[in-house]
C-alpha cells in the first residue's frame, strides 16, 4: 500500500480484496468507476470500466486526482489494484 493510504487521505474503505483503503493521491493507482454514466474528463464510463490515466497512459494529473478524490469520498470509485 502507498503511504497516502498511511495517512488517510480521503474517506477509507474496505473491500474484500484489498482489505481498508483509502484514496491514494500518487496518481499512479489507477481507478474504476462504481456508478453507471461517471463523468471523467469529459467521457461517460460504466460500473467495472477503468478510468484511464490522462498523463502519458501511466498516472493522473493534479486536475484529474481532485476529481477522482471526490468521487472517491461519495463511493463512486475503487482502485483496480
Amino acid at each position: 500500500m502507498a503511504t497516502e493510504t498511511s495517512i488517510n487521505v480521503g474517506i477509507r474503505r474496505n473491500f474484500a480484496t484489498y482489505g481498508d483503503r483509502n484514496f491514494e493521491d500518487v496518481g499512479t493507482v489507477q481507478y474504476a468507476s462504481n456508478r453507471v454514466n461517471l463523468e471523467f474528463l469529459g467521457t461517460l464510463y460504466q460500473v467495472g470500466s477503468s478510468l484511464p490515466f490522462d498523463v502519458g497512459g501511466t498516472s493522473y494529473s493534479a486536475a484529474a486526482l481532485q476529481t477522482l478524490q471526490l468521487y472517491w469520498n461519495n463511493g463512486w470509485i475503487s482502485p483496480i489494484a
